[in-house]
């Protein structure tokens, strides 16, 4: 029965990362679309930072390796780990290079910084810090499982079920 729970709620989480990376994929690669086409043509972008293509790109690729991770999990190959994992940690350095953008940001906008800017800033810093708090514990998560495993669990699990009967 608990195992069951276990796998029904891993099953929903890699739905859930399946969602997640597929609208974060679609989203970080037409920002960077956009930001290599503003570039290549010379329009200036408002809040724009050096960083921002830099963000966009590993966004993207952080977010297509937990896509195709969480597929080859389902599936339980055995690569889907290391896959998973490298999404996790592209992802993680998105959010701390989206920090350091987000502080820029604010230092080219405002020639005065005033409270409600900084109140502003530390509400972003920490929605990023939360979203690595999150990354970093998938990353635990599955650095702990190993699909290989669960699919040599059910194949143990159907030789044994036939000897309980006789």
């Amino acid at each position: 029965m608990e195992k069951t729970l276990q796998k029904k709620g891993e099953k929903i989480l890699i739905i859930t990362l399946f969602i997640l990376s597929l609208v974060q994929f679609a989203e970080s690669g037409t920002n960077s679309i956009h930001h290599i086409l503003a570039k290549f043509l010379r329009v200036s972008i408002e809040n724009f930072t050096f960083l921002d293509p830099i963000i966009s790109s590993i966004s993207a690729l952080g977010s297509a390796f937990v896509l195709f991770g969480s597929i080859l999990w389902w599936k339980s190959r055995p690569s889907s780990k290391i896959t998973l994992l490298t999404g996790f940690t592209f992802l993680i350095f998105k959010n701390i290079f989206d920090i350091f953008n987000q502080v820029l940001l604010v230092r080219e906008k405002y020639s005065l910084i005033t409270e409600k800017h900084l109140s502003t800033l530390t509400n972003d810093i920490m929605a990023n810090l939360i979203q690595i708090m999150l990354w970093v514990i998938l990353f635990i998560y599955f650095m702990r499982k190993n699909p290989s495993i669960q699919k040599q669990t059910k194949e143990i699990e159907k030789k044994e079920t036939p000897s309980t009967t006789e």
